[in-house]
């Protein structure tokens, strides 16, 4: 009786977690549509009215096997008008839009998942898996993006228009 309780509460215990890394990795249930699809004055670079600027930069480092043309251009994802809205598009495209077309839960590193480094309560996002580019993406204040190395107004082409994938799993627990 105690080992089938047990089994019970183990394959509760399991469902829970898929749900929670289903949630966790489910796009539309996480984000606004407007941080999934931003709309034209998000687009803008130079929109006035908005006060972060998102960007992105994929490239390779000076491995001595890649080309090294330096670092890679930072270019232009969106801007938006708080904090929150700038951190979200930032981890959606981190994460969602990443260029290798991989799955959200699958963008690691040897050194495990990556983690939001916090500059004046804005994100930013790393990851160089092995033998791949140095994929990196970032909020700023949008007075300050044109000052950073290797920053241009032309937007990337990441966004590809395609619905944001999902956490798959499988479940392998039998009833």
């Amino acid at each position: 009786r105690r080992a089938e309780e047990e089994r019970v509460r183990s394959e509760k215990e399991e469902i829970r977690r898929q749900k929670e890394e289903e949630e966790r990795w489910n796009a539309r249930k996480r984000f606004k549509n407007a941080i999934i699809t931003p709309s034209h004055i998000h687009l803008d670079p130079d929109s006035s009215t908005l006060k972060y600027t998102v960007w992105c930069s994929d490239g390779y480092d000076n491995d001595g096997w890649h080309s090294y043309q330096g670092a890679p251009e930072r270019e232009f994802d969106s801007v938006w008008k708080s904090k929150k809205e700038a951190n979200d598009r930032a981890e959606y495209l981190f994460f969602w839009k990443n260029p290798w077309g991989s799955s959200p839960n699958e963008v690691s590193d040897d050194s495990g998942d990556p983690e939001p480094s916090d500059v004046n309560g804005l994100n930013s996002w790393t990851v160089s898996p092995a033998d791949s580019s140095r994929w990196s993406v970032g909020a700023v204040p949008a007075d300050a993006y044109a000052h950073l190395p290797n920053a241009n107004k032309r937007r990337h082409n990441y966004d590809d228009g395609r619905e944001p994938k999902g956490y798959e799993f499988v479940s392998y627990i039998s009833y």
